[in-house]
């Protein structure tokens, strides 16, 4: 291996592979490939909840329209908001999760 150039490290989670940042440790590699695979599967977690919020919003937007009680309505207005707010703080921690990342996973990608 040339020693000049960066060492290709894989993510355990997806299998794609990413470079070490500049002055990373070579003793340290196992970390960092750790590392970035939990950042990795948590990406991968986060994605599918909110892929469900999606299915849950579209469920619940049927329902809104089928249902006739009042008190129907309200619940549905209520869980709209709740996973309206889940949705958001999903979608925050995916935008972190993203920034400190040394690679894009593989699948994928919510908005």
């Amino acid at each position: 291996m040339d020693h000049s150039s960066k060492p290709e490290l894989t993510c355990t989670t997806c299998g794609k592979h990413f470079a070490p940042p500049a002055g990373y440790a070579r003793e340290s590699f196992a970390a960092l490939v750790e590392e970035e695979s939990a950042r990795c599967k948590r990406l991968g977690e986060v994605n599918r909840q909110r892929q469900s919020l999606v299915a849950a919003r579209t469920q619940a937007g049927f329902a809104g329209v089928l249902g006739t009680e009042t008190v129907d309505t309200v619940d549905i207005v209520a869980q709209r908001e709740s996973t309206s707010r889940l949705d958001t703080t999903l979608k925050e921690e995916a935008e972190d999760l993203a920034k400190v990342m040394l690679h894009v996973p593989e699948g994928p990608e919510l908005p």
